[in-house]
């Protein structure tokens, strides 16, 4: 488990408690926003402006109630409106940048690699062209490879069943599982950085679910969703909902000082049960309701 606390919500509670995901429900999309904002804010070094410093803003981001070294964490945003096909043309900002980044880390060590630059270096020599008049000598050079030129030189395709394919023939299901089996495979690649992700997934089907789940201990997703299939299982422990506060169901005391002061009388197991089950049910009113009703 990891608590996560975001600084500056302007919430009762401003920590969220995450074993491998977190499914962050509700329609307050201010806070849901604030949340987002405030850990890309940290993550992009933004300065303390006039305005913070004025109003004693802390912006800090705390894992286990340690400042988050940014040496040693990745924030990655994903998005239901990914762009797949600028994300392969490998920019500086593309996931796939990141990917080959990592997997290419060690590659000067690599035997072939090596093999391959004295090949090189050998060609280069057979034709340079060497001019005796003047002692004038023109020589031919020829780059050695680099982890930065070999990305550069990777053409990415989309294909599906063997078949090239367009970006608009993926499903929802898919553009979403691609980005998380990315961000996965980088946490299992590189085990000594840890990853915070983010991303927009509005509703929960069985297949997601499973692509969520994950062994990797540096690995957080923090899944802000809307609604999820009703014949789905979940855990306490993956569920929170932001209306006017952070209401996490694995964050026993919290749980605890609601379930002494909400208008029914129910035990904490009841409490979590009434908002678990409800919170399928995927209009605004909807939420807001069960919230008024169970907690305010």
């Amino acid at each position: 488990m990891n608590k996560v606390t975001i600084n500056n919500l302007n919430t009762k509670n401003n920590s969220i408690i995450v074993d491998k995901y977190k499914l962050i429900f509700g329609f307050d999309l201010n806070l849901k926003n604030t949340i987002r904002n405030q850990i890309r804010k940290y993550f992009e070094k933004e300065s303390r402006l006039e305005y913070d410093i004025e109003n004693n803003i802390d912006n800090r981001i705390m894992i286990n109630d340690r400042q988050i070294d940014l040496k040693k964490y990745e924030y990655i945003e994903l998005f239901l409106q990914y762009d797949i096909k600028e994300d392969m043309k490998i920019g500086s900002k593309s996931i796939f940048q990141k990917y080959y980044d990592l997997l290419l880390e060690k590659i000067e060590y690599n035997e072939i690699f090596i093999s391959t630059n004295n090949l090189l270096k050998t060609i280069c020599d057979d034709i340079n062209l060497s001019i005796d008049t003047e002692n004038i000598t023109i020589n031919g050079t020829i780059t050695d490879l680099t982890k930065k030129l070999i990305i550069k030189m990777i053409e990415l395709n989309l294909l599906k069943n063997e078949f090239e394919i367009s970006q608009y023939s993926l499903t929802y299901e898919e553009v979403i599982k691609l980005q998380l089996k990315i961000v996965k495979e980088m946490a299992r690649i590189d085990e000594l950085k840890d990853y915070i992700i983010f991303m927009d997934i509005p509703c929960i089907t069985d297949s997601i679910l499973k692509e969520l789940n994950h062994n990797y201990y540096n690995l957080i997703l923090l899944v802000n969703t809307y609604a999820i299939n009703e014949k789905l299982s979940i855990t306490d422990n993956s569920i929170a909902i932001a209306h006017n506060n952070i209401y996490d169901l694995s964050n026993e005391e919290q749980m605890y000082e609601i379930a002494m002061d909400c208008k029914r009388n129910l035990s904490i197991n009841e409490l979590k049960k009434e908002l678990t089950d409800k919170m399928v049910i995927r209009t605004k009113e909807v939420v807001s309701n069960i919230i008024n009703e169970i907690i305010d």
